[in-house]
């Protein structure tokens, strides 16, 4: 087993923390480097727009080829011998180029949507890791003043719910599964 290394810094006294000068405020990291959400923010859906049925149910989902090739398709059906080539029974070519590039933009919005979905969801997850991080430190400083001064949790009343919104919930749980344990017939 090797010996540790000895420094000078390990070779110096320790100062009781009573006569170390206080330490500096430290500044508060800007949740890790995130920055704020863009102003204008994710739109909303139009009003009363209510979502179909969960899945896609009896739905056939694009391929990302068929996606991809939409606009040419589209292209291709204003051919001047369209009629001739498919008939007077084929759909309406101008109504079906547009359904055809309207779809395609669709499918564009929705990939752009769950990118940024992914994006947002990575940011507010560093954001809150940075939160609860500096939260946990303070639970432990709050639970010290509020025992010196119990005015503090009337001063702090959204924080001290915020810090043990957790411990209260489990608190709450336990008493629900005592009340089953002894509701249930043996």
């Amino acid at each position: 087993m090797a010996k540790p290394k000895t420094t000078k810094t390990a070779a110096k006294k320790k100062v009781p923390a009573s006569k170390k000068a206080p330490a500096a405020p430290k500044k508060a990291p800007a949740a890790a480097g995130i920055g704020s959400p863009p102003a204008q923010g994710a739109p909303s859906p139009p009003k009363g727009f209510t979502p179909p049925g969960a899945g896609r149910k009896g739905k056939t989902a694009p391929t990302a080829q068929q996606v991809r090739d939409a606009d040419d398709v589209a292209r291709e059906l204003g051919a001047a011998t369209y009629r001739d080539d498919f008939g007077a029974r084929a759909p309406d070519p101008v109504a079906l180029a547009s359904a055809l590039r309207v779809a395609q933009a669709w499918s564009q919005e929705l990939d752009a949507a769950e990118q940024w979905q992914t994006y947002a969801r990575a940011q507010a997850d560093a954001a809150w890791a940075a939160v609860f991080a500096d939260t946990k430190k303070l639970g432990a400083e709050f639970q010290l003043a509020e025992q010196h001064d119990p005015a503090v949790a009337k001063r702090y009343t959204q924080t001290r719910g915020f810090l043990n919104v957790r411990r209260e919930a489990a608190a709450k749980g336990a008493v629900t599964r005592k009340k089953k344990r002894s509701a249930a017939p043996a």
